[in-house]
C-alpha cells in the first residue's frame, strides 16, 4: 500500500483515477473509495491518519469488516448517518456515496462529533448569555435585534421571540437612544406596561474578525431594586435595634428560667434521693419482719408436727414466699425506675441455673397436676459469664406464669444455641405452656407494668403485671429481645435472647461422661413426645444407643422379639399402663429379672415406690430429669462410679458438718436488735455447736469486743443508737480490729448497698430473709480461712 491508500494492483485499474485521489488527499473529509464488490481500494490521507492507521487496515478489504455494515444497505445521498464501534470507540459519521464509474463508488464521511461541539458550544454559549445578571440586548448596523437576553426580557416585558430579527424601530417603548455610546450613564425606561425604570446603561461596539464595527451591544442594571433594598437595609437596621432589645429581653427570661430549672432539677435529685432513701427503708422495714416469719417457719419443720400442722405450716411458708416475690418485684420495678437496676458478671453453670429451676417451682407444679419438661439442645455451652440469678429470675418469673394460665397438660423450658461471635453467645430460650393462650391484641400490652391480658375487673389469676415487665428490662440489659407467640386455647410460647460472653469448661465442674457408656443399649418408654425427645438427646450426649417407645406394649413387644438392652427407662404415670405395672410384666421374664430400670416420677407420686423397689434393681428419679442426676443414676445402675457434683442438700450437710468440726474453738458475735431475728439466726447456728453470743446494737458490739474475742461478726446494717457502717468504722480504727471477718446481715437490697458494706470495712454480705445454706457456707469459708491464717 502507498503512502496514501491504494491497492497495487498489475492491472493498474485505478490509474486513470490516480489525479483525482492526489487532490482528495488535501481534504478533511474521510473519503473512500469502493468496487462492485463492496472491497475497499482506496482512502485518502486524512481518512488514513484519523481511522485506517489506528486499526491497522491492509487494502483491499470489505467495507463490511471496517464498519460492521454492508455498503448496499446504504442509500446514495441519502445524508443519514452512519455509526460504528472501531477499537471500543463509538463513532458517528454523516455520509455521502457517489459513483465515480462503473466500477468504482466514492463515499464521503464527516464525523458528527464536530457538528456536535459546534452545537454544544452555542448552547453553552447561550445559556450564560442567559444567565447573566444585567439585561444584555444586541443590535446590527442596520438596526436589526441580534440578541436579547432573559434579563432583557423581564425588564421590558418583550419575550426574545417577539423581537429578535426586527428592527428596534418599531418598539416605541425602547428608545434608540439606549444604543448610543456611553458608560455608566443613568436613564430611564418604560415597560411595554408603561412601567418607568431607573437603570444604569452601558454601550459598546462589535466588530467582526476584521475589526469592521458590525453591531452595538448593551447592559442595563435595575437601580430600582438597589432603591428597594436601600430601603429595606435602612427598614433592617431599625429592625435590628428592635431586635437587640427584643432578645435582650428574651436573654434576662431565659436566665430567670434557667435558674428555676436548675431550682426544680436539684429538687428532682432530691427527690430521687429521698425515693432511694425511701426504697431502701421499705425493704428494710419488710424484709426484717420477712426475715422472722421463713426463719421461724423452717425452724419449726425441724420440730415433731402433727400432718395438719405441716400442712398448715407448708401454707404458710408459701404463702410468705409470695409475698417476698411480690415485695422482690415492687422492688426490681422502683429499681429500674430509678435506674439503679445492675447485673453481675460471674462465671456460672447454665445447666444448673435451667435444670434447677424445677426445685423451686416444683411445689406449683405438683399441685396443679402439670408435667414440667426441661430440654437443653445438644450443643449449647455449659459455662457462661453473667448475672446467674438475674438469668433465673427471668426463667422463673415465665414458668409461674404459665403455670398461673395452664390447668393441664405441662410446661416445656427449651434452651438453645443460635449464634457464636467473638467470644460471645447468642442463645435461645423458649418457656411453653398448653395454657388458655393470649389474645393477638393483647400481646403486645402485657409486657407493660401493672397489665396482665385478663383485664376484667374480677379476674381469676391475680398477680401484680410486673413479671414481664422486669423480664423484659433484664432481657434487654442482657443485649437480647423477648416476644410471645400464642393462640387462644392453644396455650403460649414465650420466646427471649441474650447475649453473653462464653468461658471454657472447667474440668473439676464439668461432667465427665465415662467411656463404658458408648454403645450402652436403653429402651426408654414415655406417652409425652416431648419427655421422649428430652431423653433422647440426653442418652445420645452420653454416647448410649436410645430405642424409643411411646407406649409401653410396644417395649413388651420388642423385648419379646428377643432384641437385647442393658437399661430400661419407663415413666411411671401412662394411661394404658402405668410404670409399676410395665416394670412387673418385665421381671416376669427370667431373661430380664436383673435387668436395671430406672423409674421416672413426680414428686407426691411415691406411695408404691417402696413396693417397686422390692423387685430389685429399680432406681426412681425425679422429674424433670436433670442431665447429670440421669448420668449419675445410669453409672450406678450398671455398677459403676457416680460423676454427679455435690447437690445442695450435701453441701449444705458439708458446710454444717465443717462448722460443725470447728465446735467450741470459734465464737461468733451476731449483731442484731430485732429479737425475733436474734432467735432465728441463733436457732439456726446451733446446728453448728458453735458458741454465739448477741448485741443489740453498735455500741453493745463494740463494748462486748473489749471484753471478748471472736472470731467472725455478723453486723445488721440499720440499728439504733449506731448502726452497722459506724460500729465496724470503729472496729476497724479505735479497737484496731483489722483481720476479724465482718459479715453484713442487712434487709437493704437496693443498688451499691452491697458495695457500701464493703467500702465501710466489712468482708461479706447476706441480704435478709436468710438462706440458711447461704449463712453456713460463708461462715465456713471465713472460720476456715482465719484458722489457716492462726496456723
Amino acid at each position: 500500500m502507498r503512502e496514501n491508500g491504494i491497492k497495487d494492483s498489475p492491472a493498474r485499474s485505478l490509474y486513470p483515477l490516480e489525479t483525482i485521489f492526489k487532490l482528495l488527499d488535501n481534504f478533511d473529509d474521510i473519503i473512500i473509495v469502493v468496487d462492485n464488490l463492496s472491497c475497499i481500494v482506496y482512502f485518502n490521507l486524512y481518512a488514513k491518519n484519523t481511522l485506517f492507521d489506528e486499526i491497522g487496515v491492509r487494502l483491499p478489504i470489505q467495507f463490511s469488516n471496517v464498519f460492521g455494515i454492508n455498503l448496499f444497505e446504504l442509500t446514495p445521498n441519502n445524508h443519514e448517518f452512519l455509526e460504528v464501534t472501531i477499537n471500543n470507540k463509538q463513532l458517528k459519521y454523516k455520509y455521502n456515496i457517489t459513483r465515480l464509474s462503473e466500477t468504482y463508488q466514492c463515499i464521503v464521511l464527516k464525523p458528527v462529533t464536530l457538528v456536535t461541539q459546534i452545537e454544544f458550544l452555542k448552547s453553552r454559549i447561550d445559556e450564560i448569555y442567559n444567565f447573566l445578571p444585567s439585561a444584555v440586548l444586541t443590535i446590527d448596523n442596520k438596526g436589526i435585534v441580534t440578541g436579547w437576553n432573559k434579563r432583557a426580557a423581564a425588564m421590558f416585558s418583550i419575550e426574545a421571540a417577539e423581537i429578535i430579527g426586527k428592527n428596534i424601530s418599531n418598539f416605541r417603548e425602547i428608545s434608540t437612544d439606549l444604543f448610543k455610546t456611553a458608560e455608566n450613564a443613568e436613564c430611564k425606561i418604560f415597560t411595554r406596561t408603561g412601567i418607568e425604570k431607573l437603570v444604569v446603561r452601558n454601550t459598546a461596539f462589535l466588530k467582526d474578525a476584521n475589526g469592521v464595527v458590525n453591531g452595538t451591544i448593551v447592559t442595563l442594571e435595575d437601580l430600582s431594586n438597589i432603591i428597594e433594598i436601600k430601603d429595606e437595609l435602612e427598614r433592617a437596621q431599625h429592625d435590628r435595634a428592635t431586635v437587640i432589645e427584643e432578645l435582650e429581653s428574651t436573654n434576662q427570661q431565659l436566665e430567670r428560667a434557667i435558674a428555676r430549672a436548675n431550682q426544680m432539677a436539684l429538687a428532682a435529685e432530691l427527690a430521687n434521693i429521698s425515693k432511694s432513701e425511701f426504697l431502701a427503708n421499705m425493704s428494710h422495714e419488710i424484709r426484717t419482719p420477712m426475715n422472722g416469719i421463713i426463719g421461724l417457719t423452717d425452724l419449726l419443720f425441724d420440730t415433731e408436727l402433727t400432718n395438719v400442722q405441716s400442712q398448715y405450716l407448708a401454707m404458710l411458708k408459701n404463702s410468705a414466699s409470695q409475698l417476698l416475690s411480690l415485695l422482690n418485684d415492687i422492688l426490681d420495678f422502683s429499681k429500674i425506675e430509678a435506674g439503679q437496676l445492675d447485673l453481675e458478671s460471674i462465671e456460672f453453670n447454665l445447666y444448673d441455673i435451667v435444670e434447677n429451676i424445677s426445685d423451686i417451682i416444683i411445689q406449683k407444679i405438683e399441685e396443679k397436676n402439670l408435667e414440667l419438661n426441661i430440654f437443653i439442645h445438644t450443643g449449647t455451652p455449659r459455662f457462661l459469664m453473667g448475672d446467674p440469678s438475674r438469668l433465673r429470675q427471668i426463667l422463673v418469673n415465665l414458668v409461674s406464669n404459665g403455670i398461673k394460665f395452664t390447668d393441664k397438660g405441662d410446661i416445656t423450658i427449651e434452651v438453645k444455641l443460635e449464634s457464636r461471635h467473638d467470644e460471645k453467645v447468642k442463645l435461645h430460650f423458649i418457656v411453653a405452656d398448653t395454657g388458655i393462650g393470649i389474645p393477638q391484641n393483647r400481646q403486645k400490652a402485657i409486657f407493660k407494668s401493672f397489665t396482665q391480658a385478663d383485664s376484667s375487673t374480677t379476674r381469676k389469676y391475680g398477680g401484680t403485671g410486673l413479671g414481664l415487665t422486669i423480664s423484659k428490662q433484664l432481657v434487654k440489659m442482657m443485649d437480647g429481645d423477648i416476644w410471645v407467640e400464642s393462640k387462644l386455647e392453644k396455650g403460649s410460647k414465650f420466646h427471649f435472647t441474650v447475649t453473653l460472653p462464653e468461658r471454657a469448661a472447667n474440668t473439676n465442674e464439668s461432667m465427665i461422661i465415662t467411656h463404658h457408656l458408648k454403645g450402652l443399649k436403653v429402651l426408654a418408654v414415655d406417652d409425652n413426645s416431648t419427655n421422649l425427645l428430652i431423653l433422647n438427646e440426653m442418652l445420645k450426649s452420653f454416647s448410649c444407643t436410645p430405642t424409643l417407645f411411646d407406649k409401653p406394649d410396644d417395649l413388651i413387644d420388642h423385648l419379646n422379639q428377643g432384641h437385647g438392652c442393658n437399661l430400661i427407662i419407663t415413666d411411671f404415670k401412662m394411661p394404658a399402663m402405668s410404670g409399676d405395672q410395665l416394670i412387673r410384666k418385665i421381671r416376669e421374664h427370667k431373661t430380664y429379672s436383673a435387668i436395671p430400670i430406672l423409674l421416672l416420677t413426680s414428686v407426691g407420686r411415691n406411695k408404691k415406690l417402696s413396693e417397686i423397689e422390692k423387685l430389685g434393681a429399680i432406681s426412681t428419679l425425679t422429674k424433670p430429669v436433670k442431665r447429670a442426676q440421669l448420668l449419675d443414676a445410669i453409672n450406678q445402675s450398671i455398677g459403676k462410679k457416680s460423676n454427679l457434683p455435690e447437690t445442695q442438700s450435701r453441701q449444705e450437710s458439708s458446710s454444717i458438718s465443717r462448722l460443725a468440726a470447728l465446735g467450741d474453738t470459734v465464737r461468733i458475735l451476731l449483731v442484731e436488735d430485732n429479737i425475733i431475728n436474734q432467735k432465728v439466726t441463733t436457732a439456726l447456728l446451733k446446728k453448728t455447736g458453735i458458741p454465739i453470743d448477741i448485741a443489740g446494737d453498735g455500741k453493745i458490739a463494740l463494748e462486748t469486743l473489749k471484753k471478748q474475742r471472736y472470731d467472725v461478726i455478723i453486723m445488721d446494717v440499720q440499728m439504733p443508737n449506731m448502726d452497722g457502717f459506724t460500729a465496724t468504722y470503729k472496729i476497724r480504727t479505735e479497737l484496731n480490729m483489722n483481720t476479724i471477718p465482718i459479715i453484713a446481715m442487712t434487709a437493704h437490697a437496693m443498688k451499691g448497698d452491697r458495695e457500701k458494706c464493703l467500702e465501710a470495712g466489712m468482708n461479706d454480705y447476706i441480704s435478709k430473709p436468710i438462706e440458711s445454706e447461704e449463712l453456713f457456707q460463708k461462715l465456713s469459708d471465713w472460720l476456715n480461712k482465719t484458722k489457716k491464717k492462726e496456723i
